[in-house]
């Protein structure tokens, strides 16, 4: 305890110290005509030498700012800017401890006349204009060969993580370049790769691409950074080539190919490496420049394995992104990746039971597999005048996989040296298709708040597996001994499709209400075969029937929910609305057990209330229990592992 206050107390010395080796300054910011406030005015101090950037703000509503922690006994350049105005400058020279008051700063607007002066090299590092904050990059000095992430780290109110991972006041991003979603969902491969003497603007802003009526409050709402290019980038060819090798026959090599053309960007890809990483940088393959602009996360195909593994990876692909004039822009992508995988694991465990009892167990698992798909898709957004957007995405996912699996294991405890002792082995194979679109439609009316919103997504996704799998426990307590050699043979068929509208219309300024229509519908059905092997025939032909099954499952679910919308003030709202559910769900069984259909209705209220800073929400949401949960009998894995279900099992509520 001594020492915490110790060093609570030199905390707050150092502190207090460094405080008083700052300065502070305050005023007001209005304008000189008329004396208004002027709100979200830009005050920035720089460095008087490269313009460089020390600290910024913004006016609030009374165009009241402060600064903090300005440095004292230094010449600082004061910078105040307003969109339509001209701006303030200012050279100040601030004492250790002092607050100065600049009182009120008058801002002239900006005119046409012939007169006007326009004061060149002068770099204005953050202009804010509405709802984006616009960096100069040219205020933020990188090192030479810097790429945009090292500029990314610079700005105020950007992190970058270790793993190069972008956050916007703890809100995750998009990243997009001269506005088009060129690097897709994870902004890691443009921050990774492009230089940043290629930018001339960060623009910051929120991401309500998906939300044109604003219904996400502004405390959850993610942001979108688009880095603009410099005038004579915008049409240009480049890329990154790698390559290297290493001891123990490890290798290294990748190419990225990135062609601008104004309305066209065309990127191809190409990695190869022994080395458990895509050959860029960690996660860059869950867009793989520009890959993911079709919606497709190409690299959840590419198994990176998992702890103790070494993987062997091989992708290539292109991706096309074209714009035809402001009112078509269309994507293709062609994706393969292969991946394979040598895992090797020892563990060793121990728990402690009641009865003095230290239960200890050693394991080994070698483990192996492979895995490749491809993966066809396409985007294409239409917005035929400034009232109208529609979206439609394909995807086309064909992939196969295998693995092989050996695992041993003993078991003791501190009063007998051996419990039991288990080797096992699998090996499977499986083929999987899977076709998915997704269509919206969005229609603004001319009433200002008025608006129709129509989507629509299905997915159909056939696939089948075999696998072997031996279990030898040998036992030396009461607990028989027992071995299995088993075939399991498995064909799933899951297909679903849903169409939501939603209506709104504003009664008045403050009070909206909408009426949202959904209708779901989802096709499962789960067949195995399960097999041991027949020691006479040497073939796998004695069916275990409590490990085979064929279950269906169909639901269908539609819900009208009416909802009102309260607006005390611009971002302050309260939303409220019920939703009346109707579902129907059939089960059937093999084995002669009888089908569990069910016909619910359910009253689903929700309430929430958001303003710019937080948000509160309560709803309620109902879930059928799975069909494998259902079925009326015991499932006996092995002597240590069983399952029972029940017919009688409820929906959960969910609040």
């Amino acid at each position: 305890m001594k020492f915490i206050a110790i060093m609570a107390l030199f905390a707050f010395t150092a502190t207090a110290a460094l405080a008083q080796n700052r300065a502070n300054i305050q005023g007001k910011v209005v304008d000189s005509a008329s004396n208004e406030v002027l709100e979200l005015a830009t005050v920035a101090v720089v460095n008087p030498v490269d313009s460089s950037l020390i600290s910024y703000t913004v006016t609030n509503k009374a165009g009241e700012f402060t600064l903090h922690n300005l440095p004292a006994d230094k010449t600082i350049k004061l910078v105040i800017s307003f969109v339509t105005y001209n701006n303030f400058r200012k050279n100040l020279n601030l004492k250790k401890g002092e607050t100065l008051q600049l009182g009120t700063i008058k801002l002239a607007a900006k005119t046409n006349s012939m007169s006007e002066v326009k004061i060149s090299g002068e770099v204005i590092p953050i202009v804010v204009k509405k709802d984006t904050i616009e960096f100069n990059a040219e205020a933020f000095k990188t090192p030479p060969n810097a790429v945009v992430e090292d500029l990314l780290k610079r700005l105020p109110g950007l992190e970058v993580d270790m793993d190069g991972n972008i956050t916007v006041n703890g809100k995750s991003v998009k990243l997009k370049v001269d506005g088009k979603e060129f690097f897709s969902n994870d902004p890691r491969i443009a921050s990774k790769n492009l230089d940043a003497d290629l930018i001339a603007k960060v623009q910051v802003y929120d991401d309500r691409e998906d939300d044109p009526d604003h219904l996400i409050p502004d405390a959850k709402v993610n942001k979108i950074i688009n880095l603009k290019l410099k005038s004579a980038i915008k049409k240009s060819v480049g890329g990154k080539l790698h390559g290297g090798v290493g001891t123990r026959d490890r290798y290294d090599a990748g190419i990225i190919y990135n062609m601008f053309r104004d309305t066209l960007q065309i990127s191809l890809i190409g990695i190869a490496n022994n080395l458990s990483h895509t050959g860029f940088s960690q996660g860059d393959l869950s867009s793989l420049a520009g890959f993911n602009r079709s919606g497709t996360d190409v690299a959840r195909n590419l198994n990176l394995g998992g702890r103790g593994s070494i993987s062997t990876i091989g992708a290539g692909g292109a991706n096309i992104n074209t714009d035809y004039g402001k009112k078509l822009k269309v994507n293709l992508l062609y994706y393969f990746s292969h991946s394979s995988n040598i895992n090797g694991e020892k563990e060793f465990s121990q728990q402690f039971l009641k009865n003095d009892t230290t239960l200890s167990s050693n394991y080994f698992v070698d483990d192996r597999s492979h895995t490749n798909t491809h993966t066809i898709s396409s985007l294409v957004e239409m917005n035929p005048d400034s009232t109208v957007k529609i979206r439609y995405q394909p995807v086309i996912t064909i992939s196969n996989s295998g693995s092989n699996e050996n695992y041993t294991n003993n078991a003791y405890n501190n009063f007998v040296p051996r419990l039991n002792s288990s080797v096992n082995s699998s090996r499977d194979r499986s083929d999987n298709f899977r076709f998915q679109h997704s269509f919206s439609y969005y229609h603004a009316f001319h009433k200002k708040g008025e608006s129709l919103n129509i989507s629509h997504n299905m997915s159909i996704s056939p696939g089948n597996s075999v696998d072997y799998t031996l279990n030898d426990i040998t036992s030396y307590t009461a607990i028989p001994s027992s071995r299995q050699d088993r075939l399991g043979n498995s064909a799933s068929r899951g297909s679903s499709a849903s169409v939501n509208i939603t209506y709104r219309d504003p009664f008045s300024k403050k009070l909206t209400g909408d009426v949202q229509l959904s209708n779901n519908f989802n096709y499962n059905n789960g067949r195995l075969f399960t097999y041991d092997l027949d020691p006479q025939t040497g073939l796998y032909s004695l069916l275990v029937e409590n490990l085979s099954r064929d279950l269906v499952r169909k639901q269908f679910t539609e819900t009208i929910r009416p909802e009102i919308t309260y607006n005390f003030t611009k971002q302050a709202r309260l939303i409220a609305n019920v939703g009346i559910q109707f579902m129907q769900t059939y089960n059937r069984f093999n084995k002669g057990h009888p089908d569990i259909n069910r016909f619910n209705t359910y009253l689903l209220p929700s309430l929430s209330f958001s303003n710019a800073v937080f948000s509160l929400s309560y709803n309620v949401s109902v879930r059928q229990p799975e069909i494998n949960s259902l079925r009326p009998d015991t499932t006996v894995y092995n002597q240590f592992s069983s399952n029972s279900g029940s017919p009688l099992l409820k929906p959960t509520r969910w609040h």
